[in-house]
């Protein structure tokens, strides 16, 4: 995700998808979707970023206050 540009989009808690439903239960729900390919490589949900496609179950998870990345 380093160096490449995203577009930040709060979810809609309308979605009937697992990110619609945590939304409508009150979570701050923002997906990041890369500008050059259109694919969707994250999600935050309440401030733990999750990485599409990460390392072992296939699945990246920090906090968005950890500034060591």
């Amino acid at each position: 995700m380093k160096g490449q540009e995203y577009e930040a989009i709060e979810q809609n808690p309308e979605k009937l998808s697992r990110w619609g439903k945590l939304a409508r239960e009150g979570h701050a729900v923002v997906q990041f979707r890369n500008l050059v390919g259109g694919k969707y490589d994250a999600v935050s949900v309440d401030g733990k970023l999750l990485v599409y496609g990460g390392k072992k179950s296939g699945r990246e998870r920090r906090d968005s206050s950890d500034k060591s990345r």
